[in-house]
């Protein structure tokens, strides 16, 4: 089942998340959020692309960085509306705590 709000598009060929299905997820974020938030909502939103990551990475922890890395890339060169504001102690999709990311969204207060 889908989440409401989350878009569905064609089969993925990058096998990363896309800068269309980063800003879905963003726009249904709250104004501060941690990239672990940001994997919650897009698995929840995009199940078989987060898949086809996982099958592309082999490693959860791989897959999560390299989405990381992502969101820090597309930040900087503005194509999505947040920006980086440090790291947060956050909890992961297992329940362990790590520090990540900390985001802020641009058109938010």
């Amino acid at each position: 089942v889908r989440e409401k709000g989350c878009a569905r598009h064609g089969i993925r060929v990058n096998k990363m998340v896309t800068v269309i299905e980063a800003k879905e997820v963003i726009e249904q974020m709250p104004e501060k959020f941690s990239s672990h938030q940001f994997i919650e909502r897009y698995i929840l939103c995009y199940t078989w692309s987060y898949l086809q990551i996982l099958k592309k990475y082999h490693d959860v922890e791989k897959a999560h960085r390299q989405i990381g890395v992502f969101l820090l890339k597309k930040a900087k060169e503005e194509k999505l509306c947040i920006e980086k504001t440090g790291t947060v102690l956050s909890e992961n999709i297992f329940g362990n705590i790590d520090e990540v990311a900390s985001w802020k969204r641009k058109n938010a207060g």
